[in-house]
């Protein structure tokens, strides 16, 4: 994914993170995620018609995956969509931004700051949540904060909140009061270490890229 926004000229104003080929990805920038994704389908369901009874589910998975990503304020979305022995299997990896205020004196967040801001929940609760917090060092953007684990998710006054596996990092932005966030999640739960493993993997691809008109997506 990539693009470029307005940014102050001390501080990278863009960033680029990849996923694999297998995966859709969504620009949630322009507005058209959602008449993008007809397209998308049709085009990776091309020359394979054994996968022509699932178009309508996998459009529905991604625009649902776009909704909740453009809700939480997210620019970029990708998703997995596959089946393994015949079981779905599904992901979302969403970047976003926002500002975070550090203390007087410190003009940038660090990873530090970051991770005092998680809670952890390091034993599984009667309802199968848990939470790790940690610092990580990326290979691109180095420290950053961390929390992942089992997260209830939707539920309502008669609804039972469902279980996702998450992952959840936090990147301080260079020379910014700004935090980038990666977000991955899935409700395969019965395989969360396997997600955690995937997870690890595409949020190391994460970079800033100061310069550049092949970047797109703001930081």
């Amino acid at each position: 994914m990539s693009g470029y926004a307005a940014a102050s000229r001390r501080a990278p104003d863009r960033f680029a993170i990849t996923v694999p080929e297998s995966w859709f990805t969504l620009d949630l920038r322009s507005g058209m995620a959602m008449r993008s994704i007809d397209p998308l389908v049709h085009a990776r369901l091309r020359g394979a018609p054994m996968l022509a009874g699932r178009r309508a589910v996998m459009a529905a998975m991604l625009r649902d995956a776009a909704r909740r990503a453009t809700a939480s304020g997210a620019v970029y979305c990708g998703v997995m969509v596959d089946a393994v022995d015949g079981a779905g299997l599904s992901a979302t990896v969403s970047v976003s931004s926002f500002r975070h205020d550090v203390w007087p004196g410190e003009p940038v967040p660090t990873a530090g700051d970051l991770v005092l801001g998680l809670q952890e929940e390091p034993e599984p609760s009667t309802s199968g949540t848990w939470r790790k917090v940690q610092i990580v060092d990326l290979p691109a953007v180095g420290l950053a904060a961390r929390m992942l684990g089992v997260l209830a998710s939707g539920g309502g006054l008669d609804i039972e909140p469902s279980l996702v596996a998450s992952m959840r990092t936090l990147i301080p932005v260079p020379g910014a009061p700004r935090v980038a966030q990666v977000e991955c999640r899935s409700p395969n739960v019965a395989v969360t270490n396997a997600l955690h493993s995937l997870f690890d993997a595409v949020t190391a691809t994460f970079r800033f890229v100061p310069s550049g008109p092949d970047f797109r997506a703001p930081v």
